[in-house]
């Protein structure tokens, strides 16, 4: 009688523990990575570029009319991979000048202009979270075409010469929040392209401010 009486028991424990433990993992559902995360970001800046090199020998003076746009979708919380279109005009009023141009002597006011356009593909590294962060630090890199044009005109004549390059731009920046889709961006970016047969090496700084859009 005591035996059966022990089993009964053994048999009655068992059971209700198996029920507690099913009705524990019912109720345990995997743990969710709930860190927030924006999936891209489109930026329109205002650019203005300083003069180095061959552009500074030709126009001596900064540039305040250029712009540019980029997209950046990120692979990671912190990791974007992009492109970036921009855009610098580099003028300066020489005043009167005097040319010798195949034996031909042309006297007049001399203006030159520098114009540069580029197509990048970026990778973006944000130093914190711009889902989470109010101030977002980055650092980045461009690779891509990168086109040129030299253009003089002196007494009502014009002379250009323009080419394609390969270039690279290194760029540090920031992020400010502004609302959950609304960033404020400044940055600089180092613009390098590398010289062929027909154009040398060029080289400017370009300091950007804009407006970032996160989607």
């Amino acid at each position: 009688m005591k035996i059966k009486t022990y089993i009964a028991l053994y048999i009655l424990a068992f059971s209700t523990t198996a029920i507690q433990a099913q009705h524990i993992y019912a109720n345990t559902t995997p743990v969710k990575d709930v860190t927030p995360s924006i999936n891209s970001l489109f930026i329109i800046n205002y650019n203005m570029g300083v003069a180095t090199g061959s552009i500074k020998e030709f126009t001596q003076k900064n540039s305040y009319r250029g712009t540019s746009i980029e997209y950046r979708a990120f692979l990671s919380n912190k990791l974007s991979l992009g492109f970036s279109g921009d855009f610098q005009n580099f003028y300066d009023a020489k005043g009167k000048e005097t040319i010798d141009y195949n034996d031909i002597v042309l006297t007049g006011n001399a203006y030159n202009w520098v114009y540069t356009s580029s197509l990048l593909g970026t990778v973006h590294y944000h130093i914190t979270n711009p889902a989470t962060s109010k101030v977002v630090p980055y650092l980045g890199i461009g690779a891509g075409g990168v086109y040129t044009s030299y253009e003089k005109t002196i007494g009502g004549v014009d002379f250009q010469g323009d080419d394609w390059q390969f270039g690279i731009a290194p760029e540090a920046g920031f992020l400010l929040k502004l609302n959950r889709h609304l960033f404020l961006n400044a940055s600089a970016r180092y613009n390098y392209t590398f010289g062929n047969d027909n154009m040398n090496s060029q080289k400017y700084w370009t300091i950007k401010t804009g407006f970032a859009f996160a989607f």
